[in-house]
């Protein structure tokens, strides 16, 4: 794990990283590598405060692993098991400038949500058909 942090550091993708492993309350690793920011020399220590933004995502990935080691779910779940909802999507495909709805090659799983794999979009990652449908049934109920 240190090693590819490390590569990360060198190649300037981050100026430093703290990270830590820890299960039922014991610590297997807790280092600091690099600095604080590229711009100083102030080396990355294991007590740095860092500002975190959308905090949600680690939350809930950090949950739905709990639920993973203690058995309620597995990460190759369908997500239409929890959601019923969900078993009988469509994806939307855009071919020669149409929008067909097809069913998907598999179903979405909890690793894919974990991994934002699912295909799941908002209006505002990217410029397609889908996304353009989202913008304006968003417009259409301010």
């Amino acid at each position: 794990m240190r090693d590819a942090f490390q590569r990360e550091i060198d190649k300037g993708t981050t100026p430093g990283v703290v990270s830590m492993i820890a299960r039922r309350g014991q610590i297997g690793w807790f280092e600091a590598q690099g600095k604080h920011n590229p711009a100083n020399t102030i080396a990355m220590s294991r007590d740095s405060i860092f500002r975190i933004f959308s905090m949600t995502k680690p939350l809930v990935s950090t949950g739905i692993m709990q639920l993973v080691e203690d058995g309620f779910l597995l990460l190759n779940d369908p997500l239409y098991r929890f959601i019923p909802e969900f078993r009988d999507q469509k994806v939307g495909v855009e071919r020669n400038g149409q929008l067909a709805f097809e069913l998907p090659v598999r179903p979405i799983t909890i690793q894919d949500l974990l991994r934002h794999t699912s295909g799941l979009s908002y209006e505002i990652t990217g410029l397609g058909m889908v996304q353009r449908i989202y913008a304006r049934s968003k417009a259409s109920h301010r």
